[in-house]
């Protein structure tokens, strides 16, 4: 009777992890189907290109509001993704120097039309290194 349920309870452990196994493998592929990206030039994207335009004037207008991170965007290297609505969102790295932070501008196309806007920060002591492992 014991090697009956050892028995049983190894099969069922053994489906357990084969399903959780496909399960991983379906999330990963219905996220790659959901999610298409490339890279291009802002000069490539009229409309972000306008938007930015429009951020870089308003922030002009306001010195007093700290960094201006409008003006420190790489506009060679935009990374897109659009999800699967076709809404998209473009990402730009920040030429922040001597400092130990990653930091993206991203800007988020909206259902109406318009745009938000998002900065995110990434500390590391190994930035340096990701940065040159990374860099195209």
């Amino acid at each position: 009777m014991r090697k009956s349920v050892f028995s049983w309870g190894g099969v069922f452990l053994l489906l357990l992890f084969l399903t959780g196994c496909t399960k991983d493998l379906y999330d990963d592929t219905v996220r790659e189907e959901q999610l298409k990206h490339y890279v291009a030039k802002l000069s490539d994207l009229p409309m972000v290109q306008q938007h930015v335009q429009r951020q870089k004037m308003k922030r002009a207008a306001n010195r007093d509001a700290g960094i201006d991170y409008w003006s420190l965007i790489n506009l060679d290297k935009v990374i897109v993704l659009e999800d699967k609505e076709g809404l998209q969102s473009f990402t730009f790295y920040v030429n922040l120097p001597d400092t130990n932070k990653l930091t993206n501008l991203v800007v988020k196309e909206k259902i109406d039309g318009s745009y938000e806007e998002y900065l995110f920060e990434y500390i590391s002591n190994d930035l340096q290194q990701w940065l040159q492992d990374n860099r195209e």
